[in-house]
């Protein structure tokens, strides 16, 4: 038993869960208890009736979102899995206006589910703690594609349904001095250093960061003249500017689109090179800066505890 214990500290993060499965595991090995009971202490038919009625109101509820945001006549078999969606990504799978818009429906459900939590912790806060005001912040570290270019998912191209992201807070003279430039372009990069300084939150003394953070916690940085970008697993790179978008992985994959004209025949690398090879050779300098660096960069030390916590938010 003190061999499960460990292993059940080993694997669970701190908190409500792990130690709800360490009691009633004690509670269900205490020697008085018999090691043939075929289910656990408290396990009656009342517990097992009010566990299937939960599951049958959930079910219900993800089947009312569904029919409000799909459409319940659709016949087709797209799903919102990840395996379905990789298929369509790999060529694997075939997919048409009305998969597309059965897929949309199930990601507005979603979202409604969540904004429905984000309601719930924003109620308890104040009720909480009406006498401190809450600071809501809404932003997303990527978009989301639904066909636009053959693709689904996300992290896997460089358009503008991947890059451009929802930037929203409350109350809104938080985001004054964003609103004067809401058609600038700017960086997620840019949003923690611009709510620490609005906040008034100091940095933590001995602790390091880039050059654009300081000058952003400062006051003082310009909206961007650049942002790199690179996707996730097989990289592909790009560079965005104000007016342009390059993209490139080989010698004969190379792109150049104005903002939000991402099609084929709008491919501006031909008739624009020399724009081109310039945002090539600044993206070529930024990695080949990055990389000298990176060994200079010190490593944070991280304990198992907190090694457990970042992998519980998905690190």
């Amino acid at each position: 038993a003190s061999r499960v214990l460990k292993q059940i500290e080993k694997h669970f993060a701190p908190g409500l869960d792990r130690e709800r499965i360490r009691q009633a595991f004690i509670h269900n090995t205490n020697p008085w208890h018999s090691l043939f009971r075929k289910s656990p202490i408290g396990w009656t038919s009342r517990g097992r009736k009010r566990l299937q009625q939960v599951i049958a109101e959930a079910n219900q509820y993800v089947q009312t979102l569904n029919d409000k945001f799909t459409d319940p006549s659709y016949g087709g078999s797209a799903g919102g899995v990840p395996n379905y969606l990789k298929e369509i990504d790999l060529g694997r799978r075939d997919w048409n206006e009305a998969d597309r818009a059965h897929l949309v429906g199930l990601y507005d459900g979603n979202l409604h589910r969540v904004d429905s939590w984000v309601r719930d912790i924003v109620t308890a806060w104040r009720q909480a703690r009406a006498d401190r005001e809450i600071v809501i912040v809404v932003l997303s570290d990527h978009g989301e594609a639904f066909g636009e270019h053959g693709r689904f998912r996300h992290n896997s191209t460089l358009y503008s349904e991947m890059l451009r992201v929802p930037l929203i807070i409350h109350p809104h003279r938080m985001a004054e001095e964003l609103a004067a430039e809401r058609d600038q372009l700017r960086s997620l990069a840019d949003v923690t250093p611009m709510l620490l300084r609005l906040l008034e939150v100091p940095l933590p003394a001995g602790s390091i960061w880039p050059e654009r953070f300081l000058t952003m916690y400062d006051g003082g940085a310009e909206p961007r003249s650049f942002v790199p970008l690179r996707t996730a697993g097989r990289p592909l790179y790009g560079l965005r500017t104000p007016e342009r978008l390059a993209i490139y992985d080989s010698l004969t994959r190379q792109w150049l689109f104005a903002p939000d004209t991402e099609a084929a025949e709008a491919n501006l690398r031909l008739t624009e090179s020399a724009t081109f090879v310039g945002m090539v050779g600044t993206l070529d300098r930024l990695l080949a800066h990055a990389a000298a660096n990176r060994a200079a960069v010190p490593r944070a030390a991280f304990d198992e505890a907190a090694r457990k916590r970042l992998k519980t938010l998905g690190y």
